[in-house]
Order: structure tokens, then C-alpha cells, then sequence
């Protein structure tokens, strides 16, 4: 049986190299991202040297986060997998995993692709700008709030920081929205784990008072994971002009913001499409096929 361990800080340096040797920009296979999920996902690591595996005990006995590393590592860790004796699961799949499989293991897997785990991405020129009429009604929203109220902004830090996470206590999901519950208790120890993470954030105050909390953290050379982003009103523009004022802070050499995945959730499908995407990495969702 494949044995999986506890995704530690430790692990953090080794798996950002598996990575970027590879050219895995995506969200879901981030350090950060799979150190703060792993509690509320149920996630475990099988880490080798040059290729890593992440066990999703939430999804099913043997579901898997599709191995990171090159073709013949993962081809190893497929062949691994396989061997667990239960039908295989692999979840967060990109186009070229789908084509790997098929071409090393023919008719074994059936691919669906699922939309509400593709991740958005963004032009960030464009993303800071919103010029032009694709993007009125946010500027439209985020002028009548700047003509009503006064915002600051403020870099999330140790002297701010019990304000920040007084606004994640305050936020509250939207009713049915229950793919939120558990990111109601990941959004918390993101703040904790700040100082030893790549992550940086801000915290905007809406008349004087904490009212929003956006975060995220590096995903390649050029692109950055806008990973939370909090606003206890979001009906407002204040969710808009967060997450906006939170990606012109970020240095130039980032050129493609991550939205993250909509959860499969109408209004935040709704809200990332209104921020108008470049395109997305599209996901899916792999299972071996039954005979």
C-alpha cells in the first residue's frame, strides 16, 4: 500500500522544485494550497524524490490529486496506484495529464471534464484597469462605493492581523452556499501560517472599520494565486475593489492572476466571469474504467 504522511512545512521547498521543473502552475497542486486544505480535504502526501502524489480521502478510498512530475514518474505512481486494488480516482486533471494517460495506459481511464474545479485566469494589465464597456457595471459599483464611503488599504501584517481575522469571523456564506464551510475554517489559518508561507494580503476598512481580507500566494515565475478574498458586505463593490486594489500591489513580473475554481456555485461563477477571464485551466475528473 502507498504509504502518505502529513503535508509538513518541511515538504514546502521539495514540492515547489517538483513543480516548476515540471510546469505545474495550477492552484490546486501548490504547496500553500494543499498545506492549508489538507485538514478540511482530508488530504495526505506521498512524496518522492522527483514527483509527488496527494491522497484526497474525502472523495474516496483510492482518490488521488493527479501526481505532479515527469511522464515516466507518474506514469510509476499511475502504475502504483493501480495496484491499491480498488477502482482509481484522480481529481484536478489537466488537458496534457488526460493525454498522458491515454497514451500510456489505452482504454483504462475515462476522463469527465468538471467546470466547477477549472481555474480562472486573468490578464492582471486588464485586471487592474477594467477599462473599457466589458467592464462598467464593476466600475460603475466600485465608483458608487468610493463616492459613499471612505477606503483605506492596508498591507496584512502582525499589527492588523486580529483585524483580519475579525473579518472572517463577521463573513458569513450565503445561504445553500455549503461547498463555503469548509473555507470558512481554511480562511483563518491561512493568517496563522503567513510568516512561513509565500503569502501576502491586505486588509481594506470601509469608514474606519475592517471590512475585507484578500490573500494569496506565487504559483510560477509569471503567475500568482489570488487564493482568498473575503468581504463581509458583497453587494456592494467593496469584494471588487479588494481584490482589485489586493493584485496592483503585486509585482510587475506577474502577469496572470489565478482566479481559482467557482465550486461549481452560481454567484461565484457569476462574479468571476463578471471580472471577464483571459481563458481557464480546465479540469477533470479520472476513473479507471470498469470491464
Amino acid at each position: 500500500m502507498l504509504k502518505t504522511g502529513e503535508i509538513t512545512l518541511e515538504k514546502k521547498e521539495q514540492i515547489d522544485r517538483i513543480r516548476r521543473k515540471n510546469g505545474h502552475d495550477s492552484a490546486s497542486h501548490s504547496f500553500d494550497s494543499l498545506f492549508l486544505w489538507q485538514r478540511d480535504m482530508n488530504l495526505s502526501l506521498c512524496l518522492r524524490e522527483h514527483a509527488f502524489a496527494v491522497r484526497c480521502a474525502q472523495a474516496g478510498d483510492n482518490a488521488w490529486f493527479f501526481p505532479c512530475g515527469s511522464p515516466d514518474e507518474i506514469a510509476r505512481f499511475v502504475q502504483d496506484i493501480l495496484a491499491e486494488g480498488h477502482s482509481a480516482q484522480f481529481l484536478y486533471a489537466r488537458d496534457e495529464d488526460v493525454e498522458l494517460l491515454e497514451h500510456r495506459f489505452p482504454g483504462m481511464f475515462h476522463a469527465s471534464e468538471t467546470p466547477e474545479s477549472s481555474e480562472y485566469l486573468y490578464d492582471r494589465t486588464k485586471y487592474v484597469s477594467m477599462s473599457g464597456k466589458d467592464f462598467a457595471n464593476i466600475r460603475w459599483s466600485v465608483n458608487r462605493l468610493k463616492s459613499h464611503h471612505k477606503l483605506a488599504v492596508e498591507p496584512l501584517n502582525a499589527s492588523n492581523m486580529d483585524e483580519a481575522r475579525g473579518v472572517f469571523a463577521r463573513w458569513v456564506p450565503r445561504v445553500g452556499n455549503t461547498s463555503y464551510s469548509t473555507d470558512h475554517e481554511t480562511a483563518p489559518l491561512l493568517l496563522e501560517h503567513i510568516p512561513s508561507l509565500d503569502i501576502d494580503g491586505i486588509i481594506v476598512y470601509m469608514d474606519d472599520q475592517p471590512e475585507a481580507v484578500v490573500a494569496g500566494f506565487p504559483l510560477s515565475e509569471r503567475s500568482y494565486d489570488l487564493a482568498f478574498a473575503k468581504a463581509v458586505d458583497r453587494e456592494n463593490g467593496l469584494l471588487h475593489f479588494a481584490r482589485r486594489s489586493f493584485v496592483s500591489t503585486l509585482p510587475e513580473q506577474y502577469t496572470i492572476i489565478n482566479g481559482e475554481e467557482d465550486l461549481g456555485i452560481p454567484g461565484l461563477r457569476n462574479a468571476k466571469l463578471l471580472e471577464r477571464p483571459i481563458g481557464q485551466i480546465k479540469m477533470y475528473e479520472i476513473s479507471t474504467i470498469k470491464k
